[in-house]
Order: C-alpha cells, then structure tokens, then sequence
C-alpha cells in the first residue's frame, strides 16, 4: 500500500494481471500525475501489460483539460500504457470525468474499457487474458 496526502493505491499482483485500488480525493492535477506514475512504476517492475483499475472508492472532481493532459502524458512519457489492457471501474458520481477519460483513451490508442463494478471489470479481464494466451 502506498500513502499519499490525498489519497491511498493499493496494488495486488496475481498470475497474469495487476489489481491496482485507489482510495481517496482526486481532485488536483499533481495527485492524478502522482498516481499515475506509481501505477506505471508497478507496471514497469513487475512487467504486466493487463491492469485492473479500481477507481470506485475515488471522489475524482477534475478540471477536463487535465483529464487530457493526463492522457498525453502517458503518450510522452509513459510508452509502455500503449501496450497495457486495463478494464477498469469508477463510481458514479464520477462517470462523467471516466467517460470523457475513456473517450481521449480509445482515439489516443489506449486499451481502457469502462464497467460498472469491479467484478464485471475482473471478468471480463481475465476472459481477455485467457483469449490472448
């Protein structure tokens, strides 16, 4: 488990994906940055190119030009994110910043999918691990 100010990730490795969980306020460009670079440095150590992202404990109320910025982020520093397949879930109130986030994704080439709950998330990550191997 990593402690932030604003926020908690905790990672779980498991056969062939990573679970990352995030708990916490998400409410400013350095802390979206600062998660998202913990969860590339896991990526990076433990060599996974599927994530399960758990976002659903997240009060996630960002400006829509970071949601963007993020994103080109990962395009210029983050390569490894464009061979990653992350499904991926969020709570409610926050959908509206996941889909505009899932949209800029899916154009930029990124492999995120959206669900509803983690556990429909989960499997439908392990039917695409199961696919690809």
């Amino acid at each position: 488990m990593e402690l932030s100010e604003s926020f908690t990730i905790e990672f779980k490795a498991y056969d062939k994906y990573l679970r990352v969980e995030v708990y916490g306020n998400m409410d400013n460009f350095n802390a979206l940055t600062d998660s998202t670079r913990r969860i590339y440095e896991k990526v990076l150590e433990i060599n996974v190119k599927f994530l399960l992202l758990d976002f659903q404990n997240v009060n996630l109320q960002m400006d829509w030009t970071d949601i963007f910025n993020i994103v080109r982020m990962y395009e210029k520093s983050m390569p490894v994110f464009a061979e990653v397949v992350a499904a991926c879930n969020f709570d409610q109130e926050s959908h509206k910043f996941a889909k505009y986030w899932h949209e800029i994704c899916q154009k930029r080439g990124f492999g995120v999918h959206l669900f509803a709950s983690r556990a429909e998330a989960e499997k439908w990550l392990i039917k695409t691990i199961n696919k690809s191997f």
